[in-house]
């Protein structure tokens, strides 16, 4: 697809991952607060990556997700909104001085809300930090992912990291 301005939908859908990087989900934004001062979870390397897994560029990019739409066939991917909670550091975790990181995939609804059915963690290195990741998620507001002048369903990736503060 492409626009007036020469663009394409990959190029628009970098750009805006590129706009979230700058906009508070990078490392440079600082470590998240949590419920203590010893302890914080922020974005892994500040990546949110948006898409379906396993598609390919120029394929089928539709609905392995159950209709979710991927960032390269919309012109405006999902952008979390100011103020989203960040997941609460497990006090057993953070009291044992376990540190980890969770990977993430859900849909964002036409409302911009997390669909708690599709959320799934390919990789969590506890599964009380993906419990804290859910709880999280569901409390969390996008702005949803645009096609035209509609709002569709997209699958999102994210990682967090829990760390200590030594």
């Amino acid at each position: 697809m492409s626009y007036s301005d020469g663009s394409s939908a990959s190029s628009r859908a970098t750009s805006d991952v590129e706009h979230l990087l700058c906009t508070g989900l990078s490392p440079s934004a600082g470590e998240l607060p949590l419920q203590g001062l010893d302890s914080a979870v922020e974005p892994f390397g500040g990546a949110l990556r948006i898409g379906l897994a396993g598609s390919r560029p120029g394929g089928d990019s539709l609905a392995r997700a159950g209709g979710a739409y991927s960032s390269d066939l919309v012109e405006k991917v999902v952008a979390p909104r100011p103020g989203n909670p960040a997941p609460a550091y497990p006090a057993s975790l953070r009291s044992a001085q376990v540190e980890g990181s969770v990977l993430a995939r859900f849909v964002v609804d036409t409302t911009g809300r997390v669909e708690a059915a599709s959320i799934n963690f390919p990789e969590a290195t506890h599964a009380l930090f993906a419990d804290a990741v859910r709880q999280s998620l569901l409390r969390s507001r996008y702005l949803p992912a645009m096609l035209g002048e509609h709002a569709v369903r997209q699958l999102v990736e994210q990682r967090f990291a829990f760390t200590l503060t030594r």
